[in-house]
């Protein structure tokens, strides 16, 4: 299948989405953005390689994120999604050559530590609903990981000077940057609500944004 047939039939899913289910724009658009990174060798597993090709999984997944764009902690999530996907944009490394596997062991401050205990629970969680089909209740199964991420930015500095703990930390970026994919791309998702995400003035926010 070619390209321009796949673009053809994403045209014709988005325009069903968003005239007859009347879902919101940017909710269409992040379920349809997410491409998987073939030429990734440390690309995390996800759900789009497996439903990518199905038009009722998109509406499921879509439908879903319609649902849950209410919840608060979802809103600074996706807030958080689109910073990290900032922060790697303006990295000299590229995502691709980054990988995603980061290091505990380099881990020097609390809120690192906590943020990297709590994705893999949080992760294992999500990935079980979305096998389900319980593309929500993953959502805001993430949305746990709102407040460990706020405070990672108010406390820790990611480009530090010290080589492998800076790309340490871009890594777990990297690594958060691919789990906000796996039902949609979190990070295109708008909101009002998301004007005060990343307002705080912290070393974090003054270094990284």
């Amino acid at each position: 299948m070619t390209d321009e047939v796949v673009e053809f039939f994403r045209e014709r899913v988005a325009f069903y989405l968003e005239t007859v289910d009347r879902l919101q724009y940017d909710v269409v658009r992040a379920s349809l953005a997410f491409r998987p990174r073939r030429d990734d060798p440390d690309h995390l597993e996800n759900c789009w390689q497996a439903f990518c090709d199905n038009p009722v999984n998109i509406r499921k997944r879509a439908v879903a994120c319609q649902s849950v764009r209410h919840d608060e902690a979802f809103l600074t999530l996706c807030g958080a999604a689109k910073r990290i996907r900032n922060i790697l944009s303006k990295s000299a490394d590229s995502p691709v050559s980054l990988g995603s596997h980061f290091r505990t062991d380099l881990f020097k401050e609390e809120a690192e530590k906590v943020l990297g205990q709590e994705i893999k629970s949080v992760e294992e969680q999500a990935r079980k609903f979305a096998a389900e089909g319980r593309f929500d209740a993953a959502l805001l199964e993430m949305a746990r990981l709102s407040e460990p991420i706020d405070r990672f930015f108010d406390s820790v500095m990611v480009m530090a000077n010290e080589i492998l703990i800076r790309e340490n930390r871009l890594r777990l970026l990297n690594h958060l940057n691919g789990v906000f994919s796996t039902i949609v791309d979190l990070s295109q998702i708008e909101s009002k609500a998301l004007d005060s995400v990343g307002a705080s003035t912290s070393r974090a926010v003054t270094s990284d944004k």
